[in-house]
């Protein structure tokens, strides 16, 4: 039976859906919202630095909140962009963070100071999602403009621009070992690119609406796709072969995460929530109640122990997950 998690009253119960509903009285709670952040607007993206210390949002503010997660207190607000920020990532050493925004721009910050290092044109359209290669030295951006741009991180050059999405791009991820990128996109399609030659390597198909997100798993055997479709697609990286389907006939996905065991899906819905399943088992075992709109992004913490969600309803949700089993 999955849990019901969060604080109950938090958001009235029309505003859930109907199976967490039924649940509601008997699940039990294991997790609660450790912290809710109230931004000036919609949050689009959320990422953990690599030692879980920093926590970045971006969204239609136009800013990229820095938030220490020890003292919940806000260490940077970096200022640049002339839209909506859509996507940030770390690097790999968390150094520095790039940050992809509706005005056409990636912009690269130094984390320590927030200063801004770099700002990388070439795309026609908002950049949908930012992704740093595994050694740091590549970082890929995808695009409305239905292109994928793969940028040299010291120069700021244009390495490579990917085309063959029908589409725009929603979401871009390299594999652990650096040498594909996969790309989602408004066509319903997944992409995997040679990260080095900027071949197209396989097409995955299956969805049959947007896909809105694509992660790999820290062992690179994984690659997961969520889509509008309300489904999440889980594929063996080296072959391409579609190992299971969750969440069929669901409300839409609208972000995925994955533990570092790849042991625990997160599930950010249309329908307001956070769900949390079970990779091996196929079970769902949990979820977050708390936002009043819809989930765009979430991001695990390194440790595993702490989950953020941000939402259309301008907040960050921070959850202690370490006692869901």
């Amino acid at each position: 039976m999955p849990a019901v998690l969060g604080v109950v009253g938090f958001v009235s119960i029309a505003s859930w859906h109907i199976w967490a509903q039924q649940r509601l009285a008997t699940a039990p709670v294991y997790s609660t919202c450790i912290l809710q952040m109230k931004q000036s607007g919609s949050v689009k993206s959320v990422a953990f630095s690599s030692d879980g210390k920093t926590l970045a949002c971006g969204g239609w503010d136009l800013k990229v909140t820095l938030w220490d997660t020890q003292t919940m207190e806000i260490k940077h607000t970096l200022i640049g962009h002339e839209s909506q920020v859509t996507a940030i990532a770390f690097s790999p050493d968390s150094k520095t963070l790039a940050s992809g925004g509706w005005d056409r721009t990636v912009k690269v910050w130094e984390v320590s100071t927030g200063t801004l290092l770099q700002t990388l044109m070439g795309h026609r359209h908002g950049v949908r999602s930012v992704a740093f290669s595994p050694d740091g030295k590549t970082l890929a951006s995808g695009s409305w403009d239905q292109s994928v741009i793969l940028w040299d991180v010291q120069t700021g050059e244009l390495k490579a621009t990917l085309m063959g999405h029908g589409k725009g791009i929603t979401s871009v991820a390299f594999t652990p070992r650096g040498k594909i990128v996969a790309s989602g996109s408004s066509d319903g399609t997944v992409k995997l690119w040679d990260a080095q030659t900027g071949v197209l390597a396989g097409t995955l198909t299956g969805h049959t609406l947007l896909v809105s997100s694509v992660i790999y798993s820290l062992d690179g055997q994984t690659l997961a796709s969520g889509s509008s479709d309300g489904t999440v697609k889980l594929w063996d990286a080296r072959t391409g072969a579609l190992r299971l389907t969750l969440r069929e006939q669901r409300s839409s996905v609208s972000a995925i995460a994955l533990s570092s065991d790849a042991r625990t899906l997160a599930v950010g819905t249309g329908d307001n929530t956070v769900e949390l399943w079970d990779v091996p088992t196929r079970t769902l075992k949990g979820v977050l109640l708390g936002h009043s709109d819809k989930v765009n992004a979430v991001a695990f913490s390194p440790d595993n122990k702490s989950l953020a969600s941000g939402s259309n309803d301008a907040m960050i949700e921070l959850w202690d997950v370490s006692n869901v089993k």
